[in-house]
């Protein structure tokens, strides 16, 4: 079964973007396509789906267009040719879908690489480990010789200190 083909025309970005989210609010529709046409600001938004919906959503857009005096032009193509499917509907959806299957694809052979890499002989485990007891007691020792180093002096240096005080009084 085809899917229908709805085309609206707005002059500016922001506009259309308003009016794209419109249509796909307004009916079940998908955005094919939000072309960027030469000369004066011209946006196309290209959706496609059920005749009906496509109506609805063409029409949704129309009017947003319309309260924004920035419509140029509309058209819903029920059942475009073939030729007109292949540039605009499924054969353009089919050819992201791929790429994004070769896209997924390939991070799945890289996380496999990457664990193949991660995985170390029983040797290599033992070490590790070893690292990793020493990093953890590394901050200990580090905190134990902070401590030392602003322990206050012993008793009896003290001592000298207070007497010599005493002496110049």
């Amino acid at each position: 079964m085809k899917q229908a083909l709805g085309l609206v025309e707005i002059q500016g970005l922001s506009t259309a973007v308003l009016v794209a989210d419109t249509m796909v609010k307004a009916a079940n529709v998908s955005i094919l396509e939000i072309e960027n046409s030469k000369g004066q600001g011209y946006m196309t938004i290209k959706v496609a789906g059920d005749v009906g919906a496509v109506n609805a959503a063409v029409s949704a857009g129309r009017q947003t267009g319309l309260e924004n005096q920035k419509l140029v032009s509309w058209n819903v193509i029920a059942r475009p040719a073939d030729s007109v499917e292949q540039v605009f509907g499924a054969a353009k959806q089919a050819k992201t879908e791929q790429e994004a299957a070769a896209e997924a694809e390939e991070i799945v052979q890289e996380e496999e690489t990457i664990k193949k890499e991660d995985t170390l002989n029983p040797e290599e485990t033992i070490q590790a480990e070893e690292v990793k007891e020493t990093e953890q007691a590394a901050p200990a020792q580090i905190a134990e010789e902070v401590r030392e180093t602003k322990e206050p002096a012993p008793a009896s240096a003290s001592a000298k200190r207070t007497g010599s005080r005493k002496n110049r009084s």
